[in-house]
């Protein structure tokens, strides 16, 4: 259904050679960076089973594959925009970065306990 377009995470490679190999196991991320935006590839495409198999494990006790699902079904994925990364040590460290989704004020993000302030962002 998606693999011959533009993968989602905003790279210039095709889903089916940047994200997916991620999605389905058949290859680990080698950087938090690649982590990120196979993640994000998977809120877009609804799979709730890989953000989950992802998160730590402390938190997989707080959310449900359904729950992920569900959440990621009410918003409307825009774009993944990575503004710095630290690769140097391999660690690769997100030093910032941007989800462009809407999240319905005051909602919750399944990633944390924290209220979101997130909206649409326009171009």
């Amino acid at each position: 259904m998606f693999l011959h377009q533009q993968c989602f995470c905003g790279s210039n490679d095709k889903f089916d050679c940047c994200c997916l190999p991620f999605i389905n196991k058949e290859k680990l991320p080698k950087t938090a960076e690649q982590l990120m935006r196979s993640r994000f590839s998977a809120y877009v495409t609804g799979n709730g089973q890989y953000i989950f198999d992802t998160y730590a494990k402390s938190n997989q006790d707080c959310q449900s594959v359904t729950e992920i699902n569900d959440w990621s079904e009410t918003c409307k994925w825009i774009a993944l925009q990575i503004h710095a990364t630290n690769d140097s040590n391999n660690n690769g460290d997100i030093i910032k970065h941007s989800e462009l989704v809407q999240i319905k004020r005051k909602a919750l993000c399944p990633c944390n306990s924290f209220s979101t302030a997130w909206t649409i962002k326009k171009w």
